[in-house]
């Protein structure tokens, strides 16, 4: 992380952080802090206490009911927009797309609208990854490419960046949207605890002959980008892919996550086309997919604009995670 001394100004911007007990806006806060700037963490509802008594969080209610932003981000310089939904399971209902843009588009274009009104100076909005759409094996996301998101979550992301740009385009706030991929740190959710739950077993694993190719985020690398752009006195204005240095696939991943467990991971070579007949049998053919799929993310962009580059390696912070898995509940569930 930055040190504290990194940020010039002679007064410390207050920023304003949606979604800080989820988690990535939870480690983006303690983030912040630690570069002394000071935060306003904004949550949907008190569950447990996030940060020590200086700090106070302010309750917004579900976003999908349309919450009143105006006194929870008053006085605040910057805004970051962390909050909405990922992980719910996907339906082809109407009620299912309708939630999913309700909270990824409607809230933050809401939030946005009442950031102009307010004055914040930035506004750093967490897109995805997902906005690009299957990729081939050997092409990188680039910023410039033409999108072709899939599914509800990538398309109501994908719609609150085009929202965002057409509310940004003609006022002075800087607009920075971020489209890390899948994120990677202690205790982080999703498909890595899935395959630390494999590895917990020590059972013969069928992924030695994946060799797709992926780039990952750590979290304090995303982090590490998130107070660069709060502290760049330049304009953060643009859409800007972040991930870490070096592509993994999937063997890469398991050996990481097995370092940090202490576990020695045991991969035979199936093919790819008889794993994904068996997940289809399984019912686990879109999680597969997931973790299978090559996803290339070409970041150069706001490497050369910012002179940023990930202080921790990929496999560094895959080792850190498997540690926190070692030690986990939610592993040995």
């Amino acid at each position: 992380m930055l040190p504290k001394d990194m940020y010039s100004h002679s007064k410390s911007p207050l920023v304003a952080v949606t979604g800080a007990n989820g988690y990535i806006g939870s480690r983006v806060c303690s983030a912040l802090q630690s570069a002394g700037i000071a935060i306003r963490p904004i949550v949907r509802s008190y569950g447990f206490k996030l940060f020590d008594n200086t700090v106070e969080s302010v309750v917004v209610g579900d976003l999908a009911s349309g919450p009143m932003w105006n006194e929870a981000i008053r006085g605040v310089d910057h805004i970051i927009h962390t909050a909405g939904m990922v992980h719910k399971v996907e339906t082809k209902s109407e009620e299912s797309a309708a939630e999913y843009f309700r909270i990824n588009r409607d809230a933050t274009l809401s939030l946005a609208s009442e950031a102009i009104k307010q004055d914040v100076k930035k506004f750093l909005f967490f897109s995805s990854i997902a906005v690009y759409g299957p990729l081939k094996n050997d092409v990188q996301a680039v910023e410039s490419m033409h999108c072709k998101p899939i599914g509800h979550y990538a398309n109501s992301k994908f719609a609150a960046e085009r929202g965002l740009l057409d509310i940004a385009s003609e006022t002075s706030i800087e607009l920075a949207i971020l489209r890390p991929p899948m994120v990677h740190g202690p205790d982080c959710p999703g498909n890595l605890v899935r395959l630390a739950k494999l590895l917990k077993y020590d059972v013969p694993l069928p992924f030695g002959a994946l060799k797709s190719r992926r780039n990952l985020i750590g979290i304090d690398n995303l982090c590490d980008f998130v107070v660069k752009l709060i502290t760049d006195e330049r304009n953060i204005s643009g859409i800007w892919n972040v991930a870490d240095r070096e592509d993994v696939d999937l063997p890469d991943i398991l050996n990481s996550l097995g370092l940090g467990m202490g576990k020695h991971p045991k991969l035979i070579s199936v093919p790819a086309a008889s794993l994904n007949v068996l997940a289809t049998l399984l019912g686990q053919r879109k999680a597969v997919e997931k973790l299978t799929s090559s996803m290339l993310v070409n970041s150069s962009a706001a490497q050369k604009r910012f002179g940023w580059v990930a202080p921790v390696t990929a496999r560094d912070g895959l080792r850190k995670a498997g540690q926190s898995f070692a030690v986990s509940a939610s592993v040995e569930r």
